[in-house]
């Protein structure tokens, strides 16, 4: 027996209270995971011998460091801008989110943004079928869809280090795409 019922649709009646909560009990979770990573790789480096310690260069052989640092100080040269970037993503999360509320209570709606015509990840079904799987890969498109421009925008960054931005960041956008999680695969 659960403790849930049904809509008409057939759909469980959905508490955006407990929807948030779950989103927000994620990003708890994340949050803490990040913080552990760091603090596990803090104490490693720490406790290492100095005379045995890598070569900065060794540990970024590409200066990825510097052309992201040089990326933030050219974002930060137009802070409305990068404020109206922010903005902008943060009411297409706002519109994705009121468009799952609607779908979960069984309204029929338009996906906020869809996957492009070359973009094999989310061929399956059940990227659009699933409420939840469908709510992740359009936060997913949303967040993506901003960076890669975001980073075209920036202004006075040298040409060589905008292109090592856009690579690496395109390179973390297709990483943390969620068809390479396992429980979303």
């Amino acid at each position: 027996m659960t403790d849930s019922t049904e809509t008409p649709s057939g759909l469980p009646d959905f508490d955006p209270f407990k929807f948030q909560n779950s989103l927000k009990e994620i990003g708890e979770r994340s949050q803490r995971l990040i913080e552990e990573f760091y603090n596990q790789e803090k104490d490693q480096l720490t406790h290492m011998d100095p005379g045995k310690m890598a070569d900065p260069c060794i540990l970024d052989p590409n200066n990825i460091q510097e052309a992201f640092s040089s990326l933030f100080t050219a974002m930060m040269s137009n802070p409305q801008k990068f404020a109206e970037a922010q903005a902008n993503l943060w009411q297409t999360h706002m519109n994705l989110w009121q468009t799952t509320a609607k779908r979960m209570m069984g309204e029929a709606v338009e996906p906020v943004v869809k996957a492009g015509p070359r973009d094999k990840r989310f061929r399956d079904s059940e990227w659009d079928e699933n409420v939840v799987f469908d709510y992740i890969k359009q936060s997913y498109l949303l967040t993506a869809n901003w960076l890669n421009p975001a980073v075209d925008e920036a202004e006075d960054l040298d040409e060589e280090e905008r292109r090592k931005v856009e690579f690496y960041t395109q390179q973390y956008v297709d990483a943390i795409s969620p068809t390479n999680s396992v429980p979303t695969k």
